[in-house]
């Protein structure tokens, strides 16, 4: 096991011991230590986050972009205690827009109240 593989164990476990879920960080950072041993680092650097993203998910910017690097932050944040050359991605590095769907545009607000009592019928 690597270091970082047993650096991302004790993040979760500690995570996980002050009553966080780690829903996305659970699934997303194995992937991304993974990442990084392939290519043989051993330290978390901005460049090394940011090729992760992109070989993940392309020259494209997703939703999960900026999810993925967000966990990655956290887990720079708790390694920059252990190894002072770990550097943590800063905020905004992925633009996140939430994306909302278009309204339904069936009916009208003034005519609400006629969608709702013809579906009654």
């Amino acid at each position: 096991m690597s270091g970082l593989r047993q650096a991302l164990d004790d993040y979760l476990r500690l995570r996980r011991s002050l009553g966080h879920k780690l829903a996305e960080a659970a699934w997303l950072l194995p992937d991304f230590v993974a990442f990084l041993d392939e290519r043989g680092q051993t330290t978390v650097t901005v460049a090394a986050a940011l090729a992760w993203v992109r070989a993940r998910e392309g020259e494209v910017v997703t939703t999960v972009s900026p999810r993925r690097i967000t966990a990655v932050r956290g887990f720079a944040r708790y390694l920059s205690g252990i190894d002072p050359a770990t550097e943590i991605p800063p905020l905004g590095l992925l633009p996140h827009r939430q994306r909302w769907r278009q309204p339904f545009s069936g009916c009208c607000l003034s005519g609400l109240e006629g969608c709702v009592f013809a579906g009654q019928e």
